[in-house]
């Protein structure tokens, strides 16, 4: 694993398409600087996992893109989700907020509401992930969320407002933290951490897949990142995303 600067280089953009749209085009263009972060005042087509948007009101919130040269195998990109999920959790935790949950495969929740959602898009040479580009959107500034009660900020948790640029700061540093533990402790330490963070590990829950609702639990991660539920039944099933709704 590469190492990582604590002073990273960032990009300051008023608009753009996306932030990770803009560093894949960057990386296409030139050598990046292991650790650039693209951040933005106002993203027009925010991307959310298999094609979803990530709504944002413009100049209120952390939206930024990590460019990381990593050279992993394959397999381990889950763990790079992993990874980043851990280091928003401990940018909110500092922050005084303490019910702070991870939901499969890539939100970040507090007191049960939706604050940050993680877009992981890889540049592959064979088998190797050569490059990284870690899509970071965290809820700051903004108050309202047209209707929705599954969303919530850090202005709402804490009742101040946040300069986002030192947040972002704050955020490089979590995850350079969490990257340097994890190349000292491995994959099981990742998962073992995740999990305790990991909402409704080892509890009985409401969900639903193709099948219709059904109540289980959650036992782990696959290695290919897929959730694994066992169902009332007794039956042990591991979804891909999308393929199972989790209820908060």
């Amino acid at each position: 694993m590469n190492s990582f600067p604590q002073n990273p280089v960032f990009i300051h953009l008023d608009v753009v398409d996306s932030t990770n749209n803009y560093a894949a085009n960057l990386l296409k263009q030139t050598k990046v600087v292991n650790g650039t972060v693209i951040m933005t005042k106002r993203q027009e087509k925010g991307k959310g996992q298999r094609g979803t948007t990530w709504q944002s009101e413009p100049d209120k919130n952390l939206i930024c893109s990590v460019i990381l040269d990593l050279n992993w195998q394959v397999q381990d990109v889950f763990d790079l989700n992993m990874i980043t999920a851990l280091a928003l959790s401990d940018v909110l935790k500092d922050e005084g907020i303490k019910d702070v949950k991870v939901k499969w495969p890539n939100d970040v929740y507090a007191n049960g509401k939706k604050i940050a959602g993680i877009l992981i898009e890889t540049q592959l040479s064979g088998r190797m992930i050569k490059s990284a580009i870690l899509g970071i959107g965290l809820n700051v500034n903004q108050e309202n969320f047209y209707g929705s009660f599954d969303a919530t900020s850090v202005i709402l948790e804490k009742n101040l407002t946040y300069d986002v640029n030192s947040l972002a700061k704050t955020c490089w540093l979590k995850l350079v933290n969490r990257l340097s533990a994890y190349k000292v402790n491995g994959k099981g330490w990742v998962k073992a951490t995740y999990y305790d963070h990991l909402m409704g590990f080892g509890e009985i829950s409401a969900y639903r897949d193709d099948d219709g609702p059904f109540q289980g639990r959650i036992t782990g991660i696959d290695e290919a990142g897929r959730l694994c539920i066992e169902k009332e039944n007794g039956v042990l099933k591991a979804y891909q995303i999308k393929e199972v709704k989790q209820f908060v």
